[in-house]
Protein backbone atom coordinates (compact mmCIF):
# COMPACT_ATOMS: atom_id res chain seq x y z
CA UNK A 1 0.00 0.00 0.00
CA UNK A 2 1.31 3.44 -0.92
CA UNK A 3 2.30 5.87 1.82
CA UNK A 4 1.12 9.50 1.84
CA UNK A 5 4.31 10.84 0.22
CA UNK A 6 4.20 8.22 -2.54
CA UNK A 7 0.54 9.02 -3.17
CA UNK A 8 1.28 12.74 -3.47
CA UNK A 9 4.17 12.14 -5.84
CA UNK A 10 2.18 9.75 -8.03
CA UNK A 11 -0.90 11.98 -8.09
CA UNK A 12 1.16 15.08 -8.90
CA UNK A 13 3.10 13.32 -11.65
CA UNK A 14 -0.06 11.98 -13.29
CA UNK A 15 -2.00 15.22 -13.00
CA UNK A 16 0.64 17.75 -13.94
CA UNK A 17 2.15 15.43 -16.55
CA UNK A 18 -1.26 15.28 -18.28
CA UNK A 19 -1.37 11.52 -17.81
CA UNK A 20 -4.71 11.37 -16.01
CA UNK A 21 -6.70 10.39 -19.10
CA UNK A 22 -4.55 7.36 -19.98
CA UNK A 23 -4.33 6.45 -16.28
CA UNK A 24 -8.11 6.42 -15.96
CA UNK A 25 -8.48 4.38 -19.15
CA UNK A 26 -6.02 1.77 -17.88
CA UNK A 27 -7.70 1.62 -14.48
CA UNK A 28 -11.08 1.22 -16.15
CA UNK A 29 -9.92 -1.95 -17.87
CA UNK A 30 -9.77 -3.76 -14.55
CA UNK A 31 -12.72 -6.16 -14.31
CA UNK A 32 -15.06 -5.00 -11.55
CA UNK A 33 -18.59 -3.62 -11.28
CA UNK A 34 -18.88 0.13 -11.73
CA UNK A 35 -19.78 2.01 -8.54
CA UNK A 36 -21.16 5.33 -7.35
CA UNK A 37 -19.30 7.63 -4.96
CA UNK A 38 -21.39 10.14 -3.01
CA UNK A 39 -19.56 13.29 -1.94
CA UNK A 40 -20.79 15.21 1.10
CA UNK A 41 -20.21 18.90 1.79
CA UNK A 42 -21.56 21.39 4.33
CA UNK A 43 -20.53 25.03 4.04
CA UNK A 44 -18.92 26.64 0.99
CA UNK A 45 -16.79 29.63 2.02
CA UNK A 46 -15.06 32.50 0.25
CA UNK A 47 -12.73 35.34 1.16
CA UNK A 48 -15.62 37.30 2.68
CA UNK A 49 -16.74 34.47 4.99
CA UNK A 50 -15.60 34.73 8.63
CA UNK A 51 -15.08 31.22 9.98
CA UNK A 52 -12.87 29.05 12.15
CA UNK A 53 -11.60 26.21 9.99
CA UNK A 54 -12.63 22.74 11.23
CA UNK A 55 -12.01 20.61 8.14
CA UNK A 56 -12.29 20.58 4.34
CA UNK A 57 -15.75 19.00 4.26
CA UNK A 58 -17.09 21.28 7.02
CA UNK A 59 -15.93 24.49 5.33
CA UNK A 60 -14.96 24.06 1.69
CA UNK A 61 -13.24 27.01 -0.06
CA UNK A 62 -15.25 27.98 -3.13
CA UNK A 63 -12.24 28.02 -5.49
CA UNK A 64 -11.26 24.50 -4.41
CA UNK A 65 -14.87 23.34 -4.76
CA UNK A 66 -14.93 24.57 -8.35
CA UNK A 67 -11.64 22.83 -9.18
CA UNK A 68 -12.98 19.59 -7.73
CA UNK A 69 -16.26 19.83 -9.65
CA UNK A 70 -14.36 20.45 -12.89
CA UNK A 71 -12.03 17.49 -12.23
CA UNK A 72 -14.84 15.12 -11.32
CA UNK A 73 -16.88 16.20 -14.35
CA UNK A 74 -13.91 15.46 -16.60
CA UNK A 75 -13.38 11.86 -15.47
CA UNK A 76 -16.70 10.56 -14.10
CA UNK A 77 -20.38 10.52 -14.88
CA UNK A 78 -21.94 13.17 -12.63
CA UNK A 79 -25.36 11.86 -11.65
CA UNK A 80 -28.20 12.70 -9.30
CA UNK A 81 -28.91 10.85 -6.08
CA UNK A 82 -32.17 9.72 -7.71
CA UNK A 83 -30.18 8.03 -10.48
CA UNK A 84 -27.91 6.29 -7.98
CA UNK A 85 -30.88 5.01 -5.99
CA UNK A 86 -32.68 3.82 -9.13
CA UNK A 87 -29.70 1.63 -10.05
CA UNK A 88 -29.36 0.28 -6.52
CA UNK A 89 -33.07 -0.52 -6.25
CA UNK A 90 -33.21 -2.29 -9.61
CA UNK A 91 -29.84 -4.03 -9.35
CA UNK A 92 -28.99 -2.62 -12.78
CA UNK A 93 -25.22 -2.05 -13.06
CA UNK A 94 -23.86 1.45 -13.55
CA UNK A 95 -22.59 2.01 -17.07
CA UNK A 96 -19.37 3.49 -15.63
CA UNK A 97 -18.11 4.88 -12.37
CA UNK A 98 -20.17 7.86 -11.28
CA UNK A 99 -20.26 10.59 -8.65
CA UNK A 100 -23.17 12.32 -6.91
CA UNK A 101 -22.88 15.54 -4.89
CA UNK A 102 -24.72 16.16 -1.61
CA UNK A 103 -24.78 18.93 0.99
CA UNK A 104 -25.88 18.59 4.62
CA UNK A 105 -27.67 21.03 6.95
CA UNK A 106 -28.91 23.84 4.69
CA UNK A 107 -26.35 26.65 4.63
CA UNK A 108 -27.17 29.78 2.64
CA UNK A 109 -23.85 29.56 0.81
CA UNK A 110 -25.10 26.38 -0.90
CA UNK A 111 -27.37 28.73 -2.85
CA UNK A 112 -25.08 31.77 -3.06
CA UNK A 113 -21.74 30.10 -3.84
CA UNK A 114 -22.25 26.43 -4.76
CA UNK A 115 -25.26 26.70 -7.08
CA UNK A 116 -23.54 28.89 -9.73
CA UNK A 117 -20.70 26.36 -9.95
CA UNK A 118 -23.04 23.38 -10.15
CA UNK A 119 -24.97 25.08 -12.96
CA UNK A 120 -21.76 26.05 -14.79
CA UNK A 121 -20.68 22.41 -14.99
CA UNK A 122 -24.13 20.88 -15.31
CA UNK A 123 -23.78 18.90 -12.08
CA UNK A 124 -26.89 17.70 -10.21
CA UNK A 125 -26.92 17.86 -6.41
CA UNK A 126 -29.01 17.09 -3.34
CA UNK A 127 -29.24 19.40 -0.33
CA UNK A 128 -30.39 17.82 2.95
CA UNK A 129 -32.13 20.36 5.19
CA UNK A 130 -32.52 20.49 8.96
CA UNK A 131 -35.93 22.13 8.72
CA UNK A 132 -35.96 23.66 12.20
CA UNK A 133 -33.28 26.13 11.11
CA UNK A 134 -34.55 27.14 7.67
CA UNK A 135 -35.95 30.66 7.53
CA UNK A 136 -35.94 31.00 11.32
CA UNK A 137 -32.82 33.05 12.05
CA UNK A 138 -31.61 30.23 14.30
CA UNK A 139 -28.15 28.68 14.15
CA UNK A 140 -26.93 25.13 14.43
CA UNK A 141 -25.13 24.78 17.73
CA UNK A 142 -21.70 24.51 16.11
CA UNK A 143 -22.28 27.75 14.19
CA UNK A 144 -23.53 29.50 17.31
CA UNK A 145 -20.32 28.49 19.08
CA UNK A 146 -18.22 29.68 16.15
CA UNK A 147 -20.02 33.03 15.95
CA UNK A 148 -19.50 33.64 19.67
CA UNK A 149 -15.77 32.92 19.41
CA UNK A 150 -15.41 35.14 16.35
CA UNK A 151 -17.22 38.10 17.87
CA UNK A 152 -15.93 38.13 21.43
CA UNK A 153 -13.41 40.72 22.57
CA UNK A 154 -12.40 38.64 25.59
CA UNK A 155 -8.72 37.52 25.60
CA UNK A 156 -9.60 34.20 27.22
CA UNK A 157 -12.54 32.02 28.23
CA UNK A 158 -13.01 30.72 31.75
CA UNK A 159 -14.27 27.14 31.44
CA UNK A 160 -15.79 26.78 34.89
CA UNK A 161 -19.29 27.92 33.75
CA UNK A 162 -19.21 25.01 31.29
CA UNK A 163 -18.25 22.51 33.98
CA UNK A 164 -14.67 22.20 32.71
CA UNK A 165 -11.38 23.10 34.39
CA UNK A 166 -9.05 25.91 33.39
CA UNK A 167 -9.29 28.61 30.74
CA UNK A 168 -8.79 28.87 26.98
CA UNK A 169 -6.69 31.66 25.46
CA UNK A 170 -8.49 33.48 22.62
CA UNK A 171 -5.88 35.92 21.34
CA UNK A 172 -5.72 35.48 17.56
CA UNK A 173 -7.56 33.24 15.07
CA UNK A 174 -5.26 30.26 15.67
CA UNK A 175 -6.15 30.10 19.36
CA UNK A 176 -9.83 30.70 18.62
CA UNK A 177 -9.76 27.84 16.16
CA UNK A 178 -8.17 25.59 18.80
CA UNK A 179 -10.81 26.68 21.31
CA UNK A 180 -13.54 25.95 18.77
CA UNK A 181 -12.29 22.40 18.26
CA UNK A 182 -12.00 21.71 21.99
CA UNK A 183 -15.38 23.18 22.86
CA UNK A 184 -17.07 21.44 19.93
CA UNK A 185 -15.82 18.06 21.15
CA UNK A 186 -17.33 18.77 24.59
CA UNK A 187 -20.65 20.26 23.43
CA UNK A 188 -21.25 17.41 20.99
CA UNK A 189 -21.62 15.02 23.93
CA UNK A 190 -24.44 17.00 25.61
CA UNK A 191 -28.15 16.30 25.41
CA UNK A 192 -30.24 19.17 23.94
CA UNK A 193 -31.28 20.87 27.25
CA UNK A 194 -27.72 20.75 28.61
CA UNK A 195 -26.35 21.91 25.24
CA UNK A 196 -28.63 24.95 25.19
CA UNK A 197 -27.66 25.85 28.75
CA UNK A 198 -23.95 25.49 27.95
CA UNK A 199 -24.23 27.72 24.87
CA UNK A 200 -26.07 30.40 26.85
CA UNK A 201 -23.42 30.26 29.58
CA UNK A 202 -20.66 30.48 27.00
CA UNK A 203 -22.22 33.52 25.32
CA UNK A 204 -22.55 35.24 28.67
CA UNK A 205 -18.94 34.46 29.57
CA UNK A 206 -17.77 35.80 26.19
CA UNK A 207 -20.00 38.91 26.47
CA UNK A 208 -21.43 38.54 22.96
CA UNK A 209 -24.82 39.50 21.57
CA UNK A 210 -26.46 36.67 19.53
CA UNK A 211 -28.55 39.33 17.82
CA UNK A 212 -25.40 40.37 15.92
CA UNK A 213 -24.57 36.91 14.62
CA UNK A 214 -24.34 36.50 10.87
CA UNK A 215 -27.10 34.54 9.09
CA UNK A 216 -25.81 31.14 8.02
CA UNK A 217 -28.90 29.12 7.04
CA UNK A 218 -31.11 29.17 3.95
CA UNK A 219 -34.44 30.96 3.77
CA UNK A 220 -37.45 29.12 2.37
CA UNK A 221 -37.36 31.32 -0.73
CA UNK A 222 -33.74 30.30 -1.32
CA UNK A 223 -34.72 26.65 -0.85
CA UNK A 224 -37.44 27.05 -3.47
CA UNK A 225 -34.95 28.76 -5.79
CA UNK A 226 -32.58 25.80 -5.40
CA UNK A 227 -35.42 23.44 -6.24
CA UNK A 228 -36.40 25.50 -9.31
CA UNK A 229 -32.77 25.29 -10.44
CA UNK A 230 -32.96 21.49 -10.38
CA UNK A 231 -31.35 20.83 -7.00
CA UNK A 232 -33.07 17.96 -5.17
CA UNK A 233 -34.10 18.78 -1.60
CA UNK A 234 -33.93 16.06 1.03
CA UNK A 235 -34.55 15.88 4.77
CA UNK A 236 -31.91 16.08 7.50
CA UNK A 237 -34.41 15.99 10.35
CA UNK A 238 -35.72 19.01 12.26
CA UNK A 239 -33.39 19.76 15.16
CA UNK A 240 -30.15 18.21 13.82
CA UNK A 241 -29.93 16.19 17.04
CA UNK A 242 -28.47 12.71 16.54
CA UNK A 243 -31.55 10.50 16.34
CA UNK A 244 -30.22 7.65 18.48
CA UNK A 245 -29.62 10.17 21.30
CA UNK A 246 -33.31 11.18 21.38
CA UNK A 247 -36.34 9.41 22.82
CA UNK A 248 -37.54 7.03 20.12
CA UNK A 249 -40.91 8.73 19.62
CA UNK A 250 -39.20 12.10 19.08
CA UNK A 251 -36.73 10.61 16.61
CA UNK A 252 -39.54 9.05 14.58
CA UNK A 253 -41.43 12.35 14.69
CA UNK A 254 -38.40 14.14 13.23
CA UNK A 255 -38.33 11.76 10.27
CA UNK A 256 -41.99 12.46 9.56
CA UNK A 257 -42.40 16.14 10.38
CA UNK A 258 -39.34 17.24 8.41
CA UNK A 259 -40.63 15.42 5.33
CA UNK A 260 -44.11 16.90 5.77
CA UNK A 261 -42.74 20.45 6.11
CA UNK A 262 -40.51 20.15 3.06
CA UNK A 263 -43.29 18.75 0.90
CA UNK A 264 -45.62 21.55 2.01
CA UNK A 265 -43.03 24.23 1.20
CA UNK A 266 -41.94 22.73 -2.13
CA UNK A 267 -45.18 21.13 -3.33
CA UNK A 268 -43.28 18.02 -4.44
CA UNK A 269 -42.35 14.65 -2.93
CA UNK A 270 -39.28 14.41 -0.69
CA UNK A 271 -37.58 11.11 -1.40
CA UNK A 272 -34.27 11.15 0.46
CA UNK A 273 -33.11 11.50 4.07
CA UNK A 274 -29.64 11.92 5.61
CA UNK A 275 -28.89 11.07 9.23
CA UNK A 276 -27.47 13.92 11.37
CA UNK A 277 -23.81 13.08 12.02
CA UNK A 278 -24.32 9.80 10.18
CA UNK A 279 -21.88 7.46 11.90
CA UNK A 280 -22.73 3.79 12.40
CA UNK A 281 -23.83 4.42 16.00
CA UNK A 282 -26.13 7.28 14.92
CA UNK A 283 -28.84 5.10 13.36
CA UNK A 284 -30.35 1.63 13.67
CA UNK A 285 -32.74 -0.78 11.99
CA UNK A 286 -35.81 0.76 13.60
CA UNK A 287 -35.00 4.17 12.12
CA UNK A 288 -34.30 2.64 8.70
CA UNK A 289 -37.63 0.80 8.79
CA UNK A 290 -39.44 3.97 9.83
CA UNK A 291 -37.88 5.94 6.97
CA UNK A 292 -38.97 3.24 4.53
CA UNK A 293 -42.49 3.26 5.94
CA UNK A 294 -42.74 7.04 5.57
CA UNK A 295 -42.02 6.80 1.86
CA UNK A 296 -38.35 7.77 1.72
CA UNK A 297 -36.48 6.00 -1.08
CA UNK A 298 -33.04 6.30 0.48
CA UNK A 299 -31.15 7.25 3.61
CA UNK A 300 -27.58 8.57 3.48
CA UNK A 301 -24.96 8.05 6.17
CA UNK A 302 -21.46 9.47 6.61
CA UNK A 303 -19.87 6.02 6.58
CA UNK A 304 -16.95 5.96 4.17
CA UNK A 305 -17.38 3.81 1.08
CA UNK A 306 -18.64 3.35 -2.46
CA UNK A 307 -22.11 2.21 -3.52
CA UNK A 308 -22.62 -0.78 -5.81
CA UNK A 309 -25.89 -2.50 -6.81
CA UNK A 310 -24.75 -5.88 -5.52
CA UNK A 311 -23.50 -4.56 -2.16
CA UNK A 312 -25.33 -1.43 -1.04
CA UNK A 313 -28.57 -0.99 0.89
CA UNK A 314 -30.36 2.18 -0.27
CA UNK A 315 -31.24 2.87 3.38
CA UNK A 316 -27.57 2.95 4.38
CA UNK A 317 -25.86 4.80 1.53
CA UNK A 318 -22.17 5.52 2.05
CA UNK A 319 -20.69 8.96 1.50
CA UNK A 320 -17.20 10.43 1.53
CA UNK A 321 -15.60 13.76 2.29
CA UNK A 322 -12.20 14.62 0.86
CA UNK A 323 -9.89 17.62 1.12
CA UNK A 324 -6.42 18.53 -0.09
CA UNK A 325 -4.94 18.96 -3.53
CA UNK A 326 -7.11 17.98 -6.48
CA UNK A 327 -4.71 15.25 -7.73
CA UNK A 328 -4.78 13.60 -4.28
CA UNK A 329 -8.56 13.80 -4.18
CA UNK A 330 -8.93 12.15 -7.57
CA UNK A 331 -6.42 9.45 -6.63
CA UNK A 332 -8.30 8.71 -3.40
CA UNK A 333 -11.56 8.36 -5.34
CA UNK A 334 -9.86 5.95 -7.73
CA UNK A 335 -8.40 3.92 -4.87
CA UNK A 336 -11.85 3.68 -3.30
CA UNK A 337 -13.46 2.60 -6.55
CA UNK A 338 -10.85 -0.09 -7.13
CA UNK A 339 -10.41 -1.25 -3.53
CA UNK A 340 -11.48 -4.61 -2.21
CA UNK A 341 -14.83 -4.74 -0.43
CA UNK A 342 -13.32 -4.47 3.05
CA UNK A 343 -11.00 -1.58 2.24
CA UNK A 344 -13.81 0.24 0.39
CA UNK A 345 -15.79 0.45 3.63
CA UNK A 346 -13.01 1.72 5.84
CA UNK A 347 -13.45 5.08 7.52
CA UNK A 348 -11.38 7.84 5.95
Amino acid sequence: MMGPLTQRLLAGALYHGRLWAPYFRLRGQRRRPASAVLFTFHRIVDAHTPYLFKGPTVQTPVAWFERLMAGLRRYYDMVSLDQVVQHLESGQPFARDCVAVTFDDGYEDNYRLALPILRRYGIPATVFLATGFIGTGRWLWMDRLEQALLQTCRPHLELEPLGLPGRLPLAGLVRRRQANLRLSAHLKTLAPPALEAALAALEQALAVDPGRYRRTMLTWEEVRALARAGVDIGSHGVSHVILTQMPRDQALAELESSKTRLEAELQRPVRHFAYPNGRAEDFDETLCAAARGLGYRSVSTCIWGRNTPSETDTFALRRIGIGGDLPICLLRVERLLHAGAGEARETA
